[in-house]
């Protein structure tokens, strides 16, 4: 859990989350959450095609299987059947309406699927559920891309004060009075530039910030080093609405290929379609 919420390098986070799954599946083959884990192993590290095997054969030992359900509707997405997608995602909601891992999904395939009003819907919905939950930097994701730039930026202040992050509030509010919220967004970036040279920071989020200020090299530069790292979030890259302005580079689509491997020029197909 270090790993995949950005506090440590994930790749060998991944490593010890492989080893524990095959040793389930050795210990009893019947259990589902062996394969359900190696699933996530899998799509984690490229392999979109066993990852969908492994998925299903832990629904077919436990068809109500929140991980396995959530792996699932990943791989519809990767097929392009979206709303079989998403209603896989509802339907997980319902068996486990009060797990934050089993309800954030929705409202983040919702994003990617360029579905914001829908995303806000279910996020607020979720935050429902769930108070303890903070959403300040999903519905900063979801405001930005609708051009609702002081409400995003908002969004940022709120988060960082909830954290006691008082350098990257620091770093906002300078760049938004320097050159407005690009200026903003960049400013943060920079600062999590600054820090992930004293400690680990995740490197897709500084790509996130740098995207949305408009960065194309500095972006492109830390997305490589999160494929370096094995970042959790990689295999959305393709369904990111905040890197499709990305998406003609020579570097991207040389990362389309590292990130998605045999499955690049399906993706690129989806990638088109999103936009």
């Amino acid at each position: 859990m270090q790993g995949l919420f950005g506090f440590t390098p994930p790749r060998e986070a991944i490593e010890i989350a492989h080893t524990a799954a095959l040793r389930a599946v050795e210990a009893d083959d019947r259990f589902y959450g062996g394969h359900s884990a190696l699933g996530w192993v899998k799509l984690w590290t490229g392999n979109i095609d066993d990852a969908c095997k492994f998925f299903k054969a832990a629904l077919r030992l436990n068809p109500s299987a929140p991980a396995a359900m959530h792996g699932e509707a990943d791989c519809l997405m990767f097929e392009g059947r979206e709303e079989e997608s998403l209603a896989r995602l509802r339907e997980m909601v319902k068996i486990s309406p009060f797990s934050v891992i089993d309800n954030f999904p929705l409202p983040s395939h919702l994003y990617m699927a360029r579905r914001y009003d829908e995303a806000i819907v279910e996020a607020k919905a979720l935050h429902a559920r769930i108070p303890q939950f903070p959403l300040h930097r999903f519905y900063s994701r979801v405001y930005w891309q609708q051009g609702l730039f002081e409400k995003a930026l908002e969004e940022e202040k709120q988060e960082c004060e909830r954290l006691g992050d008082t350098a990257l509030l620091a770093a906002l509010e300078a760049g938004l009075a320097d050159s407005g919220p690009g200026g903003a967004m960049r400013a943060m970036g920079e600062a999590l530039v600054a820090r992930a040279a004293e400690s680990y920071v995740e490197p897709f989020i500084i790509a996130g910030f740098l995207a949305r200020a408009g960065r194309v090299d500095e972006t492109l530069y830390w997305l490589e080093k999160a494929v370096d790292n094995g970042s959790y979030e990689m295999h959305y890259m393709a369904f990111w609405p905040h890197l499709d302005f990305l998406r003609g580079t020579d570097r991207y689509q040389r990362l389309v290929e590292r990130v998605y491997g045999p499955r690049a020029a399906e993706i690129r197909i989806l990638e088109g379609e999103l936009r």
